[in-house]
């Protein structure tokens, strides 16, 4: 015979203001986050809205929490480290809950050159797919870019530039006759 599992009426736990401040601190101490991820952790740990809110509004005035610096902080690290492009940048924040008109404002001050940054990124991954026709390079190599988050036309633009540079390095004159044919 099974037996049933007994369920646990929990109810939530009652939190005072001084430590509803304690977990965001503790939360803030070990990362930096958006109003909207101590919202959703807060909520997670079944603090009430009412309770949270005005501890949030008054961080807020005072630099605590801003959106801003994190999503400037964050396009300048994602973009050093891994390079990634502006759709990914935007997505990313999205998911973090940055107003999309911050996230546009910190994208568009950090974001240099894509081309120069993406045919960067296709020279460290040439090595790759150089087992391949030179059509089919450019392909993966774009493919590549985009799914780092840039434009269809800047990735396609790098992967060509780099397949170009590599061929003349190398001498093969028929391989970059046939790219220049392809635009």
């Amino acid at each position: 015979m099974q037996q049933r599992k007994r369920r646990k009426t929990e109810t939530a736990p009652e939190y005072s203001e001084s430590a509803v401040r304690d977990l965001i601190l503790r939360r803030l101490t070990r990362m930096a986050s958006t109003r909207a991820q101590l919202e959703k952790y807060l909520t997670s740990k079944q603090v009430a809205a009412e309770m949270y809110m005005p501890i949030l509004d008054r961080y807020e005035e005072v630099g605590l929490i801003n959106d801003r610096e994190y999503a400037e902080m964050w396009v300048r690290s994602r973009r050093s480290i891994r390079g990634s492009g502006p759709l990914a940048l935007a997505r990313e924040l999205s998911l973090k809950g940055v107003d999309p008109l911050l996230a546009q404002q910190a994208i568009e001050s950090r974001v240099g050159d894509d081309l120069e940054l993406a045919t960067a990124l296709a020279q460290r991954k040439y090595r790759s797919v150089m087992r391949y026709e030179p059509h089919t390079r450019a392909t993966r190599l774009a493919t590549f870019l985009i799914r780092r988050g840039y434009s269809t036309s800047v990735a396609f633009a790098a992967a060509h530039d780099v397949i170009r540079q590599t061929a003349m390095h190398d001498g093969d004159s028929d391989v970059v006759l046939a790219s220049y044919e392809d635009d």
